[in-house]
């Protein structure tokens, strides 16, 4: 393997890290943003606000799906980066089994995010079923 290529391999390493460190990034800044529209729609339910509480349950549930879409592309990134780092430690004969694994789904943010939300509609269906 010649000068080339190996400066081929760590550039496109670079850009692979750079694109999991902003995932990652977005990642906070969406778990910021979720606390926020809780807290919100603790507010709201404690002063009887329905109709705002469930618009702002609807955008919690859109800010979610986009934190799972940019966890699922962060997890990508990390495979690609594993595999090209194989490919170059294997090139050197060097052991990648040392090498840590990718990150896992973050299983429990989802199943709390889950189980809130879930209690919140419970409480507004029995509110509207009262109101009705």
């Amino acid at each position: 393997m010649d000068h080339k290529e190996i400066a081929g391999l760590a550039l496109e390493l670079q850009t692979l890290l750079i694109a999991h460190d902003k995932a990652f990034t977005q990642i906070q800044l969406i778990d910021s943003k979720l606390s926020t529209l809780t807290a919100k729609i603790f507010s709201a339910h404690e002063e009887g606000h329905q109709g705002l509480r469930l618009h702002l349950l609807s955008r919690k549930s859109v800010v979610e799906g986009v934190r799972q879409a940019f966890h699922q592309y962060r997890v990508i990134k990390w495979n690609q980066i594993r595999e090209l780092s194989n490919l170059i430690l294997d090139t050197f004969a060097i052991d990648s089994s040392t090498l840590p694994l990718p990150p896992q789904p973050d299983h429990v943010h989802q199943q709390i995010e889950e189980d809130d939300l879930a209690t919140t509609l419970t409480i507004a269906y029995s509110v509207c079923s009262r109101t009705w």
